[in-house]
């Protein structure tokens, strides 16, 4: 006796996925109360811990959350990054190096995934609405849309850009090199603030 498949429901599915997001940063909450009540208790032990582990392996963690920061579609910024790391101590050129590189490898890997799936994959990410609100911006403003999205805190989401198949020509022009730019200035005047 054959056993029917069951059909995929892909509304159930988001909503486990969604439940699972939630609960995900339910706990990176906790953990980040909890780490702020260790850092409390012994912040000049951490402090030197942190720096220590940064200056060995910190360059390369950079690298891949900045990866993952434009990679997977968020509202955080690289920036949130490099100026911390930045006001650590780390070498100014390799950190601004090493942050826009990944930030570069994620957008171009975005933009790939956008260019390739289409709007199949940001519906599994991102409401319907919210997708809309994003298609109407780049639509209406087009790469001025993108180029403002590159150097400014608005949200950039190559993934969006590469399922409105934008091409590979103004995505380079009117993203990359915006960001790359915008992400070398923010963290070279910010050493240059802080000397």
């Amino acid at each position: 006796m054959k056993k029917r498949r069951k059909k995929i429901d892909h509304k159930t599915i988001k909503r486990h996925v969604d439940r699972g997001i939630k609960i995900f940063d339910a706990l990176l909450i906790l953990a980040f109360v909890i780490l702020a009540i260790v850092a409390i208790y012994n912040q000049q032990y951490l402090e030197e811990f942190v720096l220590k582990e940064l200056q060995n392996y910190g360059l390369i963690v950079l690298f891949f959350i900045n990866f993952l920061l434009e990679f997977i579609p968020q509202m955080i910024t690289p920036v949130a990054t490099l100026l911390p790391s930045l006001a650590l101590g780390l070498n100014p050129h390799l950190t601004i190096l090493f942050v826009v590189s990944g930030s570069l490898i994620g957008s171009i890997a975005g933009y790939e995934v956008g260019t390739k799936y289409g709007f199949s994959v940001l519906t599994w990410l991102f409401e319907e609405v919210k997708i809309q609100k994003a298609v109407d911006f780049m639509n209406k403003y087009g790469k001025i849309a993108v180029f403002l999205a590159a150097i400014s805190p608005l949200p950039y989401i190559p993934m969006v850009i590469g399922a409105l198949k934008m091409s590979k020509k103004n995505f380079s022009l009117f993203g990359l090199l915006p960001r790359a730019i915008g992400l070398a200035v923010a963290g070279y005047s910010f050493y240059i603030i802080a000397l």
